[in-house]
């Protein structure tokens, strides 16, 4: 007689969550990453409940949960949990081939104006802090100087909220770089963003100054350090023709640029060794 399926909520705890990881005899690898990202939400209390359940099969395995459950160990918070028992174990193939919700989505159900280029705008930022250039669109085999700060892969409440602590910095942000990328496409309109709230939030320099950079850099108007002209047009040449320029090159020399501008010394060739560290952001 085929078994009945039905879902409840459950508080599960650390131990029950072992006893539940034993039923875990059919699954896919478990990925370490995954469950730091969950157990740091889990720790942090930002963990909500969902209709998402933790999966029983009519065979007494666990067929989906286990990222979850292992994330709760590592916590050591109880958390209530929707668990669905009896499901058909035939259905194990049609687990996680949804795709999850992404940060885009989030900003999009929260109504936020400019979400798509906000919230791609935020994870360039925290690629940047956490020095994973190749999420930034850059090399990973950038070696920086330092000033970069370890911190780890945003949660999505993590970044809704930090979007909330400044709002309208973001919106003009959003604004001014689609401007810039609109006018010619030297960096992504996200990439640009990132490296405007860089340097206003964790440089500390002035917001019309950083704006005034990108503007000169992308319009070319009013340009008052010929570093800018020399990288525009670095970075022109760079994208046509044969021998085109690495994106790792992209990011060293804007950073160049930018420490020019801000101590008013001027670049007319823009060089670098792979052996060379890379310059920081002053």
């Amino acid at each position: 007689m085929k078994k009945e399926l039905f879902t409840k909520m459950v508080l599960i705890t650390p131990e029950s969550a072992k006893e539940l990881l034993k039923l875990n005899v059919s699954n896919r690898p478990l990925n370490k990453v995954t469950v730091d990202w969950y157990a740091k939400q889990m720790t942090n209390g930002q963990w909500t409940i969902s209709g998402q359940t933790i999966s029983i099969s009519d065979k007494n395995t666990l067929i989906d949960g286990q990222h979850r459950l292992a994330a709760l160990v590592k916590s050591g918070k109880e958390i209530m949990f929707n668990v669905a028992y009896n499901v058909p174990f035939e259905s194990f193939v049609n687990y996680d081939s949804v795709r999850s919700r992404g940060l885009c989505d989030v900003f999009a159900i929260e109504n936020i104006l400019n979400y798509k280029n906000i919230s791609a705008i935020i994870s360039k930022y925290n690629a940047l802090i956490t020095g994973n250039m190749s999420n930034m669109g850059f090399s990973d085999q950038i070696k920086s100087a330092g000033g970069i700060n370890k911190k780890s892969k945003y949660t999505n409440t993590e970044a809704l909220d930090l979007y909330n602590s400044k709002k309208e910095l973001f919106q003009e942000i959003s604004h001014v770089s689609d401007r810039c990328y609109c006018r010619i496409k030297l960096f992504s309109a996200s990439q640009i963003g990132a490296f405007m709230y860089y340097l206003i939030v964790d440089k500390k320099h002035d917001k019309d100054k950083v704006f005034s950079f990108f503007t000169q850099l992308f319009f070319n108007e009013n340009v008052e350090n010929k570093s800018i002209y020399n990288l525009r047009e670095k970075l022109i040449n760079g994208s046509i023709g044969q021998f085109r320029m690495v994106s790792k090159l992209k990011y060293i020399y804007l950073v160049k640029c930018w420490n020019a501008f801000v101590v008013g010394k001027e670049i007319k060739i823009y060089t670098f060794n792979d052996s060379d560290i890379a310059p920081s952001f002053l």
